[in-house]
């Protein structure tokens, strides 16, 4: 993930669509109603490098809980914060200076990965980060690599990977 605020652009001049449309009020909902499986089936199909990545049961399972009352609401409310949590982020930083606890930042190199944004954003407001790009890998890494995951969050921890 990359971090609201950190001077760059979060939405990659708009290669993420999704964050201006799930920002806009009420649109989304009218739009997606009944229909939340296109939108959440067309992001798992497009935004891994392996469109399996996510099994049909584990989709099934999102489906499910996207269509409850108000759930697809909540989600959009995490992009519709992004632009208040880019000025508290920079408020922050600001105040404080950078972070000086160490850092993981990792991204997919794949598809819609974020590849070294993640590492390069997360320079911008720590000290100390670590990590790199996962090859073979688009969005959802603990999915698509999560061999590579584990033993990247073993290294960052001080344990003996593989």
């Amino acid at each position: 993930m990359v971090i609201p605020g950190d001077g760059a652009d979060f939405s990659q001049g708009e290669r993420r669509w999704h964050h201006a449309f799930f920002r806009t009020l009420d649109l989304p909902e009218a739009l997606c109603a009944g229909r939340e499986d296109l939108v959440v089936r067309w992001l798992f199909d497009n935004y891994g490098h392996r469109p399996t990545c996510i099994p049909a049961e584990d989709q099934r399972e999102y489906l499910r809980t996207y269509t409850t009352f108000g759930a697809f609401r909540a989600m959009l409310a995490f992009y519709r914060a992004l632009p208040v949590d880019a000025e508290d982020n920079r408020a922050v930083l600001a105040r404080n200076g950078k972070l000086r606890m160490p850092v993981l930042a990792l991204g997919g190199e794949k598809s819609f990965g974020r590849g070294m944004e993640c590492i390069e954003s997360l320079r911008r407001v720590a000290e100390d980060v670590r990590g790199g790009v996962v090859k073979d890998c688009g969005h959802w890494i603990p999915e698509e690599q999560p061999e590579v995951l584990c033993d990247e969050l073993l290294r960052f921890f001080g344990k003996e990977a593989g």
